[in-house]
């Protein structure tokens, strides 16, 4: 799974804090759209890669089930770089329940402010990957 073209570029402002969610699974109305069921098989984390990050950032992954009845979570605090660099996430260390790469109906990306406000960041691309070949 790789998503998108570009870049997700965020610029807050000056002492700005701020929440973004970037949500999968969902169609422009915000219902529940599960997606395809093969999307993660065969991986066993996903990789988040930056193009840059000026402050430190608090950046979550929420994964909900196909039937949406439970959920998996993990976040990390990304320490501020300005080179591109990757940040990974291991499907077995997410909290509550351990991510079934079989059974994701949705992904939601949460970024907010780490310690003050006034981010800058950049990120390249979300990938599912196996660390095998990482």
């Amino acid at each position: 799974m790789t998503v998108g073209h570009g870049r997700l570029v965020v610029s807050t402002g000056v002492l700005v804090y701020h929440r973004l969610e970037v949500a999968y699974g969902y169609d422009t109305g915000f219902a529940f759209r599960p997606l395809s069921p093969d999307i993660l098989v065969g991986n066993d984390r996903f990789r988040v890669n930056f193009e840059s990050n000026d402050l430190f950032l608090n950046f979550n992954i929420l994964v909900h089930s196909r039937s949406g009845a439970t959920y998996s979570q993990m976040g990390k605090n990304v320490a501020p770089q300005q080179n591109q660099f990757s940040v990974d996430y291991p499907f077995s260390e997410f909290a509550v329940n351990p991510v079934n790469p079989g059974d994701v109906g949705t992904i939601i990306l949460i970024f907010q402010t780490g310690a003050i406000g006034s981010n800058d960041y950049a990120i390249r691309s979300l990938e599912a990957v196996n660390g095998d070949g990482a």
